[in-house]
């Protein structure tokens, strides 16, 4: 599977650490931050970097842009986004309303454009880009976590410790 760009929806040293590690495998990356984090090494380290306006993974931005690249077709902005066409359902309301009330700002504008940039110029995967990351998580941690016990590396997956354990077991065995 060979993918050329990866969005980083995350923060600090594990920000870092993918994107030093995605450039290894010559994988350039997207940054989404906030105002509070536009001075942080993994803003520098991006190729590109986003500013959001609210949130440093601003769910319903990439909902849209999701939507616009599969022609406003929920399901197909679901299976690209690796969740269940209902779930879009869901969400749409509350995507909607916020659009409604950002169309008024220009703050959020450049952001969006980029992102749904970004989201156009990705081609479709066998893989959702959400497992993409996790997987590349995952053999990060695996690499450089050496001196973590079991517990913490479930917490930096955001995992419990059995279902990081699961993970683990799966990824040996498929190797």
């Amino acid at each position: 599977m060979i993918f050329h760009k990866l969005l980083i929806a995350n923060r600090g040293e594990i920000a870092c650490r993918i994107i030093r590690t995605a450039h290894e495998m010559g994988i350039s990356c997207v940054a989404v931050y906030t105002e509070a984090d536009s001075e942080s090494p993994f803003v520098r380290l991006a190729d590109q970097a986003i500013k959001l306006s609210d949130s440093y993974l601003n769910g319903k931005e990439i909902i849209e842009a999701a939507l616009d690249r599969c022609g406003g077709d929920p399901r197909g902005a679901a299976e690209y986004l690796g969740t269940r066409s209902r779930n879009i359902g869901r969400w749409m309301p509350k995507v909607r309303q916020s659009e409604q009330q950002r169309e008024a700002s220009l703050l959020w504008q450049e952001s969006r454009r980029l992102i749904r940039e970004w989201v156009a110029g990705s081609s479709p995967q066998e893989e959702a880009p959400q497992q993409l990351a996790q997987d590349l998580l995952m053999a990060l941690l695996m690499q450089q976590g050496g001196d973590l016990n079991v517990a913490d590396r479930a917490r930096v997956m955001g995992v419990s410790t059995p279902t990081y354990q699961k993970r683990v077991k799966q990824l040996l065995q498929s190797v």
